[in-house]
This record gives C-alpha cells, structure tokens and sequence, in this order.
C-alpha cells in the first residue's frame, strides 16, 4: 500500500482519476442509486466537473465532517485521528481510498456520514 499526500484538492482530484476509489465501486456495479459505470468513467477522463458529480449534500456531508467526528468521540469516547482532507491511500493495483478519520484506540477506519437534519452516524467501531 502506498500513501499520497496531497496539499489541495484539484492535485487530490487529479490523482483519484488513476483508480477506483470505494465510494465509486457501488456505482461501476451498478448498485448506486444515483450514479453507475458510465458516470465513473466520464469523471475519470476528467469530462465532468467538480460541480456536475458533487450535489449539495455532499458538499455539506464533507463540511460537516469535523463536527460529526467530534459527536462521535463523546458518545463513543474513543479518540480519533484525521489522516488528512487529501490524503490517498493506494493498493498495489486499482484501488484507492480516503478515510475520513482512525479511531485511535481501536485501528479502525471511521467513515463519517450526516443523514438529513435530524441524523447523523460514523460507520466504524461504535
């Protein structure tokens, strides 16, 4: 496994482009309600930009990160550590990912998802 380390997102963007990451996945087996494999492919040939493939909801879902990280930590109270908004961790072949946060005590990888105004969760170590 290989680990990049980007400073901003156009370079991070640039990068995902090689592989595929896991939230894409879904989407090239066709399991993703709202994109599949043709959507995957125009982004990796950079055809669409930033603001055709990112919808509102994600953009506040990744704005929101920090504060359902810190929710997480008081209800669970284990510690978590932020790898980094650019930060690409590589496989050996064709995949790719960008966790949101390692709980600490646990090694986990920590996902953080909001849901709507009134839920919110992190996939991980509960």
């Amino acid at each position: 496994m290989t680990v990049e380390f980007h400073t901003d997102r156009e370079s991070w963007l640039l990068s995902r482009r090689q592989r595929i990451g896991g939230s894409e996945a879904a989407a090239v087996l066709r399991k993703d309600p709202w994109n599949g494999p043709t959507g995957v492919f125009y982004s990796k040939l950079g055809m669409l930009r930033d603001s055709d493939y990112e919808p509102e909801w994600l953009t506040l879902g990744r704005r929101l990160e920090p504060v359902v990280a810190d929710i997480y930590c008081e209800r669970t109270g284990h510690e978590v550590d932020d790898p980094g908004e650019f930060t690409i961790y590589n496989t050996e072949d064709v995949m790719f990912a960008t966790p949101d946060r390692f709980v600490i005590n646990t090694g986990a990888v920590l996902q953080l998802r909001t849901a709507g105004s009134n839920r919110s969760w992190a996939d991980g170590d509960r």
